[in-house]
């Protein structure tokens, strides 16, 4: 008898379904192979972007099987590598897949988007990333994007800001992701964390800031692997035991103790984000830890006036900017002297004196001062990257007058203001600085002559030993 099952239309297709598949199961296996696990890969190319790469490490016990947290990374200067290299050892001990990306930049939104979309489509072809599990992560300009890709992108679980959130008044808190900030005192950006923490409570965004005295860099590991163990434990917020509760309390509580540079203050303020985002979880050795800080009748004070000194530090950074926007008014008209303002070089050196002079000390005024510096070297920056002084000699060498009173000893610095000096015909000056640049760094002064497209025959006297 005929086998009518085996002859039906829908079977003739299964040779081709079968190929289909072998076909897919074939270059699955090709693209996992590309990653090793436990290795951290420099580059990674994205199959359908070829012009994309990113860095990676993936566990050594990662296997298809299980779904994986992933976080992927946004370095200001796309150095991919550098957080994959810093947290692949917690990564290892937490079962995170991390992502660097190579492109992404500080710069225009869209590169960050279009890197971030093909990290992605990259990743999840080639690996078993959990969809619940999607999580972000930047420094400085990069924690910034990160943000904002959560807040517009339903599909990211979480971020992990550091040194940068995106506190922008244009923008709208939209969606419902996990926030872990983490900043130092003595970054720049950390009073602007602070307020971004105070909107994403008012929007009842659940998030944590985690405090360490340090610069604008990116964190000491065991910050990160804090970062880590509480998304994990958010995620699995609803069948978590009490007993990996209190494993994961008793750890931070170790950590913070380890942290005697801390103030109080400000392990207080982590520790209550920490218990309001267990809730209704109660744990015994977190509430106590808190109501002994709370029994300190001195906290409310002290809380009140870090609130209050941190707005003054706000009006200095606002001042800066009025006195950068000074800056380009003089440069542009010759009748306005800079000595001759509220902000004249007299008024930069004694500020940036005198808050160097404060920043080697230590304390919260130690700090202010420390991250008021940091802004200043910021928005300086910030000229030179917008080019703004591009096509103006003066406002050129106003700015960079501003720059060597921050580094002094720039061999590049004192360089490129002895280039400016001779093109605005200022001999005696461009010497000046040419003398200091021979005295700070005779070789690397001589490296950058080499390298210089400044005209030889016009200005010899810059060549000349």
């Amino acid at each position: 008898m005929k086998n009518t099952i085996l002859t039906s239309p829908i079977f003739s297709f299964l040779p081709i379904v079968v190929f289909l598949f072998v076909i897919k199961s074939n270059v699955y296996a090709q693209y996992k192979l590309e990653i090793p696990n436990g290795k951290v890969i420099e580059v990674v190319q994205c199959i359908d972007s070829p012009n994309q790469s990113y860095a990676a490490y993936i566990p050594s016990y990662y296997h298809e099987e299980k779904e994986w947290p992933v976080i992927y990374f946004f370095e200001p200067m796309a150095r991919g590598k550098l957080p994959i290299s810093k947290y692949a050892k917690v990564a290892e001990q937490n079962g995170f897949i991390l992502i660097g990306s190579n492109n992404s930049k500080n710069g225009p939104i869209i590169e960050g988007q279009i890197a971030f979309e093909a990290m992605t489509e990259d990743t999840e072809r080639r690996l078993n990333i959990n969809p619940n599990q999607i999580y972000v992560s930047g420094f400085s300009g990069g924690g910034r994007f990160a943000q904002l890709l959560a807040n517009d992108n339903p599909s990211i679980t979480g971020v992990i800001a550091v040194a940068g959130p995106r506190l922008d008044p244009k923008d709208e808190i939209r969606g419902n992701y996990l926030y872990f900030g983490i900043v130092g005192t003595r970054d720049m950006n950390y009073i602007e964390h602070l307020e971004f923490k105070d909107l994403l409570d008012e929007h009842k965004i659940k998030n944590v800031l985690l405090t360490y005295v340090g610069p604008h860099q990116w964190p000491p590991t065991s910050l990160f692997e804090s970062a880590m163990s509480w998304l994990q434990i958010q995620h699995r917020l609803d069948e978590v035991s009490p007993g990996e509760v209190d494993k994961y309390i008793n750890l931070e509580l170790t950590k913070l103790d380890s942290r005697q540079d801390l103030a109080p203050s400000e392990k207080y303020t982590y520790l209550e984000a920490i218990d309001k985002s267990i809730l209704p979880i109660e744990n015994h050795n977190l509430d106590k830890r808190i109501q002994t800080y709370l029994a300190n009748k001195d906290l409310t004070k002290i809380l009140s006036r870090s609130k209050k000194s941190n707005r003054k530090e706000v009006e200095s950074y606002e001042e800066i900017s009025k006195a950068l926007q000074q800056l380009k008014i003089c440069a542009y008209n010759e009748n306005i002297p800079l000595d001759s303002t509220a902000y004249s070089f007299s008024w930069w050196q004694a500020r940036i004196k005198s808050l160097q002079k404060a920043s080697k000390k230590e304390g919260e005024k130690a700090d202010a001062a420390a991250r008021t510096l940091d802004v200043i070297r910021g928005q300086v920056f910030g000229v030179i990257l917008r080019n703004d002084a591009a096509n103006n000699l003066n406002h050129q060498l106003l700015v960079g007058e501003i720059q060597l009173m921050l580094y002094p000893e720039a061999v590049s610095l004192l360089w490129s203001q002895s280039v400016l000096y001779a093109k605005v015909n200022n001999r005696n000056k461009s010497l000046q600085y040419l003398k200091k640049a021979k005295t700070s760094d005779l070789d690397g002064l001589n490296n950058l002559r080499a390298k210089s497209s400044t005209d030889t025959q016009q200005f010899p006297y810059l060549f000349n030993d």
